[in-house]
């Protein structure tokens, strides 16, 4: 049964992406902040949501949990099942990606759903970079769980400290819009994060990440203990672990033509891809 999304009236992604994720499903779209049948439940992740989100898990129902894009954040949104980002199995990427080598042309394609995203790929680890760049939330997302976000920031940055004399460079949400992510990463020699997408963009330019939340789609391709800040973690399967996220995030337009829908119908067994 298709579920009912769940929309902010006052926010501007949310009463959009509810209405798209309506028309596409088949379901229905309301403002209302309760839940209003015994359908599953879709919404665009906001504050002020919180307790119907918790309210559903309570009751045991499917979630599709939508939030900004990694790539292209003003076109896309990416969706993750019953997790707030998905959790991406590692195996599974890998056996994905050596199934397209054997079956593909060489050399490899890059999937269009990556060319979609139009994110600038490095074709290898920066190794040489200079600073650390720390990434955090924004303060409403990580008040969420309980965190300041000044107050993590600094702590993180005190940390860093300890094991590294390398600059330290903050890039606070607020200004990320005005300011374009390459002119910070360009020069790190790796990116922390709680759980920010700023982690991938940092992969994707070839920058290893430090991830705080364990339940972040990044975490199994970085590390989370800052003492070990000066040995990142450099995985083999970065390209085809990005490939596979471009296939998660999807534009308004098809989201309301189902074809998000029916890949999550398609996979009803990976939640997590």
């Amino acid at each position: 049964m298709p579920p009912t999304a769940y929309a902010v009236p006052e926010e501007r992604s949310s009463p959009r992406v509810a209405a798209a994720w309506a028309l596409g499903c088949g379901g229905v779209a309301t403002n209302e902040n309760f839940l209003i049948d015994d359908r599953d439940v879709a919404l665009f992740g906001s504050p002020a949501r919180v307790e119907l989100v918790a309210e559903a898990k309570r009751q045991g129902r499917n979630l599709y949990y939508v939030d900004h894009s990694y790539w292209r954040r003003s076109k896309q949104f990416r969706i993750a099942k019953n997790c707030m980002q998905s959790i991406v199995s590692i195996p599974k990427v890998v056996e994905r990606y050596n199934q397209r080598m054997r079956t593909e042309a060489k050399p490899l394609r890059i999937p269009q759903r990556f060319v979609d995203c139009r994110a600038p790929l490095a074709p290898e680890w920066q190794t040489h970079g200079s600073s650390i760049l720390i990434c955090p939330n924004s303060p409403a997302y990580m008040a969420w769980f309980g965190i300041d976000a000044k107050q993590w920031t600094l702590d993180i940055a005190a940390e860093v400290s300890k094991y590294s004399d390398r600059p330290i460079v903050i890039r606070w949400k607020r200004g990320a819009k005005q300011r374009p992510f390459y002119l910070d990463v360009h020069d790190a020699w790796a990116t922390i994060v709680f759980s920010s997408g700023a982690a991938v963009e940092s992969l994707t330019h070839g920058v290893p990440v430090f991830v705080k939340a364990d339940w972040a789609t990044t975490a199994p391709m970085g590390l989370s203990d800052l003492s070990l800040i000066e040995t990142p973690y450099y995985p083999e399967h970065r390209i085809p672990f990005l490939w596979e996220l471009a296939e998660r995030q999807w534009t308004l337009e098809e989201i309301g033509k189902g074809l998000a829908w029916k890949w999550f119908t398609a996979h009803r067994d990976e939640a997590a891809i």
